[in-house]
């Protein structure tokens, strides 16, 4: 595999997977050495993908709407039903790719903060999503079934009329409630950003497949990470002194929470950080560019 120049437009992680999707179409549509083709014929091929996208090169391609099309294309060349799903869905005017950074917000950053300040996730979403959606909808939701289309509300204007106005979407909805139920009830107990973040990783490190499950996107979600088109770590909710975690001070009994980190959740924290930083094609080549 290549490692990602400087001036690839893509995240790393994004880098890495197109390369194994990029792996799988050709084994699915036969540009293989095995089936006659040569390296320079295949890199025809990735061109020839690459220009019906509207890139003349893949270091051109973006970390957001550029990768999600190009992701989407490569899977529908591997024969994935995902690809062509998020195709039919961009078709309609949906951004499957907007919904997927929503989901993994849910489930690498609200999800553990909500097990770690308020208790049990799934059950405490659900009242919250009962709350906001069931009298709308007529049913009581999972995140899973909640999408990033956006809502439309009837409103009466002074004069009498009737205006239906835009809103975000149910998705986005949810992860703006929890956000800000976290970063409160992390400022009633007097906790800083580092606290909250090591609440959160220890949460997820700990049960990051049932978080996964629960937002409704699968564990993995590679695209996902290190994109910006949500903005997202929990904001801080104080800087006093002797509030963080690592120094063993009570969260406060009527948060539910622990009142410290598990050390083997301390050892998982550390840990998941190095799989997240590892780089498993380090010293295999640089990629020239197209």
């Amino acid at each position: 595999m290549f490692k990602k120049p400087a001036n690839a437009a893509m995240t790393d992680s994004q880098w890495r997977l197109f390369w194994r999707l990029w792996k799988s179409a050709c084994d699915a549509q036969g540009w293989t050495k095995a089936k006659g083709f040569s390296p320079s014929q295949v890199d025809q091929q990735r061109y020839a993908v690459l220009n019906r996208l509207g890139f003349n090169s893949l270091l051109q391609v973006n970390a957001r709407a550029g990768f999600d099309r190009l992701k989407a294309e490569l899977e529908r060349l591997a024969g994935q039903v995902s690809g062509a799903a998020e195709q039919a869905a961009a078709a309609s005017g949906r951004d499957m790719g907007q919904e997927r950074r929503l989901r993994y917000v849910l489930a690498r950053e609200l999800l553990p903060g909500v097990a770690a300040y308020f208790g049990d996730p799934k059950a405490y979403v659900a009242t919250i999503v009962e709350d906001k959606f069931a009298a709308d909808l007529g049913f009581v939701p999972t995140i899973a079934e909640l999408t990033d289309e956006p809502t439309f509300v009837p409103r009466m204007t002074r004069s009498g009329e009737s205006r239906v106005l835009e809103q975000p979407s149910r998705l986005e909805q949810l992860v703006m409630t929890l956000r800000e139920r976290i970063r409160g009830e992390a400022q009633d107990v007097g906790h800083d950003a580092l606290a909250i973040r090591q609440a959160t990783d220890a949460r997820y490190n700990a049960r990051r497949d049932f978080f996964h499950q629960l937002a409704g996107c699968g564990s993995n979600h590679e695209s996902g990470r290190n994109t910006q088109s949500v903005s997202r770590p929990i904001p801080g909710a104080g800087t006093a002194a002797g509030t963080g975690l690592e120094e063993g001070v009570s969260m406060g009994s009527r948060s539910g929470m622990d009142s410290t980190v598990p050390a083997e959740m301390e050892t998982e924290v550390a840990a998941g950080s190095a799989r997240q930083d590892f780089d498993p094609y380090a010293g295999s080549g640089w990629y020239k560019g197209d």
